[in-house]
């Protein structure tokens, strides 16, 4: 008969989550794991597989976590001010908890991600997101916010690609005041695009 674990599993992932999110995977190694958790190897093995079993683990919980603030563009009438408020959210997340970037951004640079379950993740996260900015773009449309018609997919793009422009902005030592006069300029270049 299997012994029963003795350790809270989901506080265990989450400091693995931080560990990878602020290192990436490639530079984590198992012991920085096993200091992280509080863990031992073998403990950290039975429960996760490897250090990519762990890691894909991480980035589901990763991707769980950040329905917390994705509920701001959830809300049913999102618009550009919605948007602004989730971007300087997870910025100010990322700043507070020193990470760089958002995890899966990191992880699509990482050259030691070969995976091909983590690779999807990464994929479909973006997918998600980008989908859900263009959902407020089209409420936006509908608030008389932005021009009536115009390519919202394309422009989910270039606010995906701005995000995470201002995460490399704010990683470089940019101020908050810096780095919101950058974000809306980029909002204001949307009435431009339509």
């Amino acid at each position: 008969m299997a012994r029963p674990r003795e350790f809270d599993e989901a506080e265990a992932l989450d400091r693995a989550m931080l560990v990878f999110w602020r290192q990436g995977f490639s530079g984590t190694s198992i012991a920085d794991l096993v200091e992280a958790t509080g863990l031992q190897r073998q403990s950290l093995y039975n429960a996760f597989g490897d250090k990519q079993g762990l890691f894909n683990a991480a980035l589901a919980r990763y991707r769980e976590r950040g329905s917390d603030l994705s509920s701001i563009l959830l809300s049913p009438n999102a618009g550009l001010s919605e948007l602004r408020q989730f971007i300087l959210a997870t910025l100010h997340v990322q700043r507070e908890l020193d990470c760089g970037t958002c995890m899966m951004i990191k992880t699509a640079f990482d050259p030691g991600v070969e995976d091909p379950e983590a690779r999807a993740m990464v994929r479909q996260s973006a997918d998600q997101w980008k989908e859900r900015f263009a959902r407020a773009l089209a409420h936006a449309r509908q608030r008389g916010e932005l021009p009536p018609k115009g390519d919202d997919a394309m422009l989910a793009d270039y606010l995906f690609s701005v995000h995470t422009g201002l995460s490399a902005l704010a990683r470089t030592g940019a101020s908050d005041d810096a780095i919101e006069r950058a974000l809306d300029h980029a909002l204001a270049s949307l009435h431009l695009a339509g």
